[in-house]
C-alpha cells in the first residue's frame, strides 16, 4: 500500500491555495465544520467570505458578474431530495412541476390556498423540505448549465467522526438530539418504522467531500469533461447503516 501524500502535496490543497471562498450558511453546523477544516488543512487559502447579512458596495448585477467568474460551485442538497424513489442515482430527476411557476403562484396565494394544494403537490414526499430540495435541483439543472456546478446530497448529518475531534456537535437537531433525549429520559416513546434504516453520515465526511468536489469540478472543467451539474450522493454504505430496532435496544441497555 502506498503512503498517503503529505498535506503539502495534495492536489486539493494546491487548488485552494491563494483562493478566495464565498460561503453561505457559514454560521450553521456544517458551515462551522467546513470553515474549520479549510483553515486547518488548506493553509494557503487567501480568504473566506461568509454571508451573514446584506453587504454594501457592489450592485446586485456586479455581485452576480463577479460570482459567476468563480472556479467551481457546490450546491448542498440532500439525499432526501428524491426520497419518493426507491433507488436514487447520481442524476437530476425530472420534476412534474416547474419551479418558476410554483414560485409565481406562491407570491399571490394566501396561506389558506397554499395549505389546500400542499398535499396534492407533495404527493409521495413526506414534507415540504424534501420537496423543495428536489425543486432546487431541477431549477439548477435548467439554469446553471453554463456554470462549473456540482451538487452534493448528504443523508442525515451526525456528529464528527474524527475531525476536529470525535463526536463534536453544536446542536440538538437530528440524531444527536434524539440520542441525548433518549439517554436522559426525556424521550420515552419514539414512533418509528423498525424496518427503515436511518442513513447517518458524519459531518466531517460531508465537509471533506464538499472540499474535494469543489476541486474535482474545477479539474473537470479545465479538461472540458465536466457535465454541469454533476451529482454526488454522500451517504453511508449498507454495512454502516444503523437499524432502528437494534439501536433502541442498545440505547436501553446503556
Amino acid at each position: 500500500m502506498s503512503a498517503v501524500n503529505p498535506i503539502s502535496e495534495s492536489n486539493i490543497v494546491s487548488f485552494f491555495h491563494d483562493k478566495n471562498i464565498f460561503l453561505t450558511g457559514g454560521t450553521g453546523f456544517v458551515g462551522k465544520c467546513l470553515i474549520e477544516k479549510l483553515l486547518r488543512s488548506c493553509p494557503g487559502i487567501k480568504g473566506i467570505y461568509v454571508l451573514v447579512r446584506q453587504q454594501k458596495g457592489l450592485t446586485p448585477a456586479e455581485r452576480t458578474e463577479k460570482l459567476c467568474a468563480s472556479r467551481s460551485f457546490v450546491h448542498v442538497s440532500t439525499a432526501y431530495s428524491n426520497c419518493n424513489r426507491q433507488c436514487i442515482d447520481e442524476i437530476i430527476y425530472e420534476n412534474p412541476f416547474e419551479p418558476e411557476k410554483l414560485l409565481s403562484a406562491a407570491e399571490w396565494m394566501d396561506e389558506d390556498m397554499l395549505d389546500l394544494i400542499t398535499d396534492r403537490l407533495l404527493n409521495k414526499f413526506p414534507n415540504t423540505y424534501a420537496f423543495t430540495k428536489g425543486l432546487a435541483e431541477t431549477y439548477l439543472a435548467s439554469h446553471a448549465k453554463h456554470l462549473p456546478l456540482a451538487i452534493i446530497r448528504p443523508s442525515i448529518i451526525g456528529s464528527t467522526w474524527r475531525e476536529p475531534i470525535p463526536g463534536f456537535v453544536d446542536n440538538y437537531m437530528g440524531p444527536s438530539g434524539v440520542l441525548a433525549a433518549y439517554l436522559t429520559g426525556l424521550l420515552r416513546v419514539w414512533f418509528a418504522d423498525t424496518t427503515v434504516k436511518p442513513n447517518i453520515i458524519p459531518v466531517d465526511i460531508v465537509v471533506n467531500m464538499m472540499i474535494a468536489i469543489s476541486w474535482y469540478t474545477w479539474q473537470q472543467t479545465n479538461a472540458n469533461t465536466h457535465i454541469s451539474p454533476s451529482v454526488f450522493n454522500c451517504c453511508a454504505g449498507d454495512e454502516e447503516i444503523v437499524q432502528s430496532r437494534p439501536t433502541s435496544e442498545q440505547w436501553r441497555k446503556s
